[in-house]
Formats: structure tokens, C-alpha cells, sequence
């Protein structure tokens, strides 16, 4: 899957030199894990809705997803939609490129 980045400054700190550890310790290797899923998985159907990552939808107008990170923080996407029908409703499996949002706390 294609996984793009908000902003550079968030890309510089989740995939840069220093990478997630300069920035997020804590959560360094669960960072590093998810980004690594996602661009392994063709689609966003194939991240498991189980933890872990548990994939869930945070807002359908919004396309946003969550993956976890750990019980308390998740890592926030946008899925990018390849045309379909009826947009809202696009299965996940459409869904092969994502832009990364943020970390939030859950």
C-alpha cells in the first residue's frame, strides 16, 4: 500500500534518521511495526481489525481510520480511494494508498 505523510515534519519524525525513537520512545517499535504493515498490505482490508493493529473507522465522512499503536495512542489515517460508486461505502480493500494524520491518544 502507499502510505504518504500529512506534513514532512511528521514523516521526518516517524520514518526520519533519528526516527520514531527521538520523538515518541515509548512507542517507537509499535510505530515502526504499523508503518511497515501498511506498506506490506496491498489494501487497507488486509490490516486486521484484531489487535493487534486494530484497524478501526474513526469517521466515515471524514475517511479516517485508527491503528493501534498500544491500549491508549493510535496512529491516525486518511484512506485515499481509488474511484468507486458510491463513496462512502467502499470497502476497505479498495483502499490502497493512505496518508498518515497524526498520533492521537484513543
Amino acid at each position: 500500500m502507499i502510505v504518504e505523510f500529512e506534513s514532512e515534519m511528521l514523516r521526518n519524525k516517524l520514518c526520519g534518521a533519528a526516527g520514531p525513537q527521538g520523538f515518541y520512545p515509548a512507542l517507537s517499535r509499535s510505530i515502526t511495526n504499523r508503518i511497515s504493515e501498511l506498506r506490506a498490505a496491498k489494501s487497507l482490508g488486509d490490516i486486521p481489525t484484531a489487535p493487534p493493529p486494530k484497524l478501526r473507522l474513526l469517521s466515515e465522512a471524514e475517511n479516517k481510520w485508527a491503528v493501534a499503536l498500544d491500549e491508549k495512542h493510535s496512529l491516525v489515517l486518511r484512506a485515499i480511494h481509488e474511484p468507486c460508486d458510491d463513496h462512502f461505502n467502499c470497502s476497505t480493500t479498495s483502499i490502497t494508498s493512505v496518508c498518515v494524520l497524526s498520533i492521537s491518544e484513543n
